[in-house]
């Protein structure tokens, strides 16, 4: 297992035919199976491997009180 820590300021998600700001932050934290030409290169034995990644929001670091929402049609 690995595991990397990285601090981010801005997270892409869909808005569009979502009910609400967490149902659509649920999409963005779906695990993700890397298999096939998206296989993961394991650091100990340097060969490709079938693998699952996922964004983990941890609710302990800080989060700022505030939201900027950007409705941006033209985003893909």
């Amino acid at each position: 297992m690995s595991r990397t820590l990285e601090e981010f300021y801005t997270v892409r998600c869909q808005v569009a035919d979502m009910r609400n700001l967490y149902e659509s932050l649920d999409e963005v934290t779906v695990k993700d199976t890397l298999e096939g030409d998206n296989m993961y290169t394991c650091s100990q034995c340097g060969k490709k491997v079938r693998a699952e990644k996922r964004l983990v929001i941890l609710q302990e670091l800080y989060i700022p009180p505030w939201l900027y929402v950007c409705f941006c049609p033209t985003l893909q």
